[in-house]
């Protein structure tokens, strides 16, 4: 296996539906959705992301930074 250089996303449908579930404050429903995604697309770094705010107790699709 060579590398291409190219990162296999999820596709933005699944990724949309997976969001919509974070923006809307089913946090379970989005935490299943990002672990399938994840599963599926290991190399998506916005599921990995949402995924990992998600394990963090995350509750909302707010970002917030605290580390300068």
């Amino acid at each position: 296996f060579r590398s291409t250089g190219f990162t296999r996303r999820a596709p933005a449908a699944d990724y949309q539906a997976a969001f919509d579930q974070l923006q809307s404050g089913a946090t379970d429903a989005a935490l299943l959705a990002f672990s399938r995604l994840a599963e599926a697309y290991p190399e998506d770094p916005l599921v990995q992301l949402h995924l990992e705010r998600l394990k963090e107790g995350a509750t909302s699709d707010r970002i917030v930074m605290s580390d300068k």
